[in-house]
């Protein structure tokens, strides 16, 4: 909890700093990600995976779990949580 208030108050702070651009930037970023995100998932899930092997399917079927995983850990190190520090 500590961790999210720090990241909160360090986000209030710097926002003065933060011009119009880069708050349009983002929300644009944002939407395409909402929409394009599921399709991309859904797609890897639809996937005919007939004639693979157990150990493909398996890491297929993690293929989402690790997109995920890996936006969670971008939006970290952008807010300066992760262990590489404020990202560029």
């Amino acid at each position: 909890m500590n961790v999210i208030l720090k990241a909160r108050q360090k986000f209030v702070a710097e926002m003065g700093a933060v011009g119009a651009d880069v708050l349009v930037g983002f929300l644009v970023i944002a939407i395409l990600a909402s929409v394009l995100i599921p399709v991309a998932i859904t797609t890897i899930s639809d996937t005919d995976t007939t004639g693979w092997g157990a150990s493909e399917i398996l890491i297929w079927g993690l293929l989402p779990l690790i997109i995920v995983v890996g936006l969670l850990f971008m939006f970290l190190k952008r807010a300066g949580l992760g262990s590489g520090g404020k990202g560029n």
